[in-house]
């Protein structure tokens, strides 16, 4: 497989952002980090904050760490 990455231009949106696994990061050190739900596999994941200047917006969506990755696969 070859993949290719490059910097997101600043118009340019998509894209899954990965929530780390409670189950890998039991105890995360950024008091920012807020416990939910992956919303495709219902397993406890870390939102985290974005960094400036991303916005939510700017995304597809929020998964877990590996269901983005399994959704990745699929395309």
């Amino acid at each position: 497989m070859e993949i290719t990455v490059w910097p997101r231009g600043k118009k340019e949106k998509g894209g899954i952002l990965m929530m780390p696994l409670k189950k890998n990061v039991p105890q995360p050190k950024d008091p920012e980090w807020k416990l939910t739900t992956c919303p495709a596999c219902g397993r406890e994941c870390w939102e985290r904050p974005l960094p400036a200047p991303f916005k939510q917006s700017d995304f597809d969506g929020a998964l877990c760490t590996e269901c983005a990755l399994k959704e990745g696969m699929r395309k």
